[in-house]
């Protein structure tokens, strides 16, 4: 089965985000296992002064957990740039990190 780029897994979608926010100089903190993290915390932690972004990372199809939803919800609260960002969205997500 031949994978369709406008539609990458998760995990796909990751690697672009990462490999596009580090070209242009981003620091990336990725959670890839989350043995040692709190349910739901937030897939990337983005940093390039004087900004700081942190994004969750879903398939075109894929559904918030509840945990994630909490984090997201509290990190904003607190001031944070938190998003939701899909493989449909990286026309704004480029946008973004340039």
């Amino acid at each position: 089965m031949k994978k369709d780029p406008n539609n990458p897994s998760e995990r796909d979608w990751q690697r672009r985000v990462v490999k596009l926010a580090k070209k242009h100089g981003w620091l990336v903190q990725e959670n890839l296992f989350s043995l040692y993290a709190r349910p739901g915390f937030p897939d990337l932690f983005l940093c390039r002064p004087p900004n700081v972004i942190v994004a969750e990372l879903k398939s075109n199809k894929g559904k918030l957990r509840p945990e994630q939803e909490e984090w997201i919800e509290n990190l904003q609260a607190c001031g944070m740039r938190v998003y939701v960002w899909r493989p449909s969205d990286e026309q704004i997500v480029t946008g973004y990190l340039l």
